[in-house]
C-alpha cells in the first residue's frame, strides 16, 4: 500500500502480497467513515490466501496435463487412424491393433493416475492399525496376472519381517505397492524376477 493510496479518495481497495515465509496475502483497504458518512480512515485487514493459491496452481497443473499429457496418445491413436484410412498397406493388422492398444493402455494410466493424485491432494485420510506384511502379499497378489503375462516371479525374500504394523491409510499404501510393483514387473527384462522384501528403511519392490 502506497501514501498516495492512502491520501487519495476514500474507497475500497484489494492488493495481493508475498510475504518473507513466501506466504500469499490478500489486503484489503476499506474506508472508514463517522455518524456523519465523514471519512476517519482506514479499515486494513490481511488474509492469508496461500491454500487458496496453492490449489489454483494444482488446478493449473492438472489443464496442462490434460491438455498434453492425456491428448497426446490420443492424437496419436487419430494419426494411425488417418494414416490406415489413406494407406491400408502402411502398417499390418497386427501392428495396428498392437500400438492402438499401447496409446489407449496410456490414456488409461495417465488418467487413473491423475486421478489418484487428486485423491492424495484432497483425500479424507483414513488411518488405522494394518500389518504391512498383509498389504504387501496382497498387492503381490494382485499384479499376479501381469507378471504371468510376461512371464516374471514376484516372491517375497525369505529374510522379510513378519510383521509390520503401521497408522496408514489402506486405499493409498495399496495404491503405492501396486504401482512400485507394476513399475518392476513393468522394466524387468521379460522372464526376470522382481524380489519385494519386508524390512526398515527398504524398498517395497527390488528388482
Amino acid at each position: 500500500l502506497s501514501r498516495a493510496l492512502l491520501a487519495g479518495p476514500p474507497r475500497s481497495h484489494s492488493v495481493m502480497a508475498r510475504d518473507k515465509l513466501q506466504r500469499d496475502l490478500l489486503v484489503k483497504l476499506a474506508p472508514s467513515v463517522d455518524g456523519q458518512d465523514v471519512h476517519t480512515g482506514w479499515l486494513i485487514s490481511l488474509v492469508d490466501i496461500s491454500g487458496l493459491r496453492k490449489a489454483q496452481r494444482q488446478r493449473d497443473d492438472a489443464i496442462r496435463f490434460l491438455g498434453h499429457d492425456i491428448r497426446a496418445p490420443q492424437s496419436s491413436i487419430i494419426a494411425l487412424l488417418e494414416m490406415r484410412r489413406h494407406n491400408p498397406e502402411s502398417v499390418s493388422q497386427d501392428q495396428f491393433e498392437a500400438r492402438i492398444e499401447r496409446h489407449a493402455m496410456r490414456t488409461l494410466s495417465l488418467s487413473d493416475d491423475f486421478i489418484h493424485l487428486l485423491r492424495a491432494q484432497s483425500y479424507d485420510y483414513q488411518f488405522r492399525l494394518f500389518n504391512l506384511a498383509d498389504l504387501l502379499q496382497e498387492a503381490m497378489d494382485e499384479v499376479w496376472e501381469s507378471a504371468r503375462q510376461r512371464q516374471v516371479s514376484v516372491t517375497l525374500a525369505a529374510t522379510s519381517e513378519p510383521e509390520a504394523w503401521a497408522m496408514v491409510d489402506r486405499e493409498l499404501v495399496m495404491r503405492m505397492l501396486g504401482n512400485l510393483l507394476g513399475n518392476a514387473i513393468k522394466f524387468v527384462p521379460e522372464g526376470g524376477a522382481v524380489r519385494s522384501i519386508r524390512r526398515p528403511e527398504a524398498d517395497a519392490a527390488v528388482p
